[in-house]
């Protein structure tokens, strides 16, 4: 069964894929992403899929954020980046988490 971390502060993860073959563990802020990217990646040893949204309130820390702290926890942890998904409503958020990941992946030559 694979690990799921979705990360929303507005939508469940069963409007986005089917979560019936999955462990899905939810995150609505930075500070919760944190959280459960570590408990999970301890208790499995390993994070297969990430869901990104890039709003996550007001004058909060976004899926950016999160894709920046992913990348550092990649690095410690000699993990590889999971596969990831961006369900955001907001283009230049999306974009800017697509662009910051694949060039992590880019600078691996993957």
């Amino acid at each position: 069964m694979k690990t799921v971390i979705f990360l929303d502060d507005y939508r469940k993860p069963e409007q986005c894929f089917d979560t019936s073959q999955c462990m899905v563990f939810c995150a609505a802020t930075f500070d919760e992403f944190v959280d459960v990217l570590n408990k999970t990646y301890h208790e499995y040893k390993r994070v297969d899929e990430i869901w990104f949204d890039h709003d996550l309130g007001e004058n909060a820390s976004t899926g950016y954020d999160c894709a920046k702290y992913l990348v550092e926890f990649c690095i410690e942890h000699n993990m590889d980046l999971p596969d990831y998904y961006i369900q955001s409503n907001n283009p230049a958020g999306k974009l800017n988490i697509d662009s910051y990941l694949k060039s992590f992946l880019k600078s691996l030559n993957i």
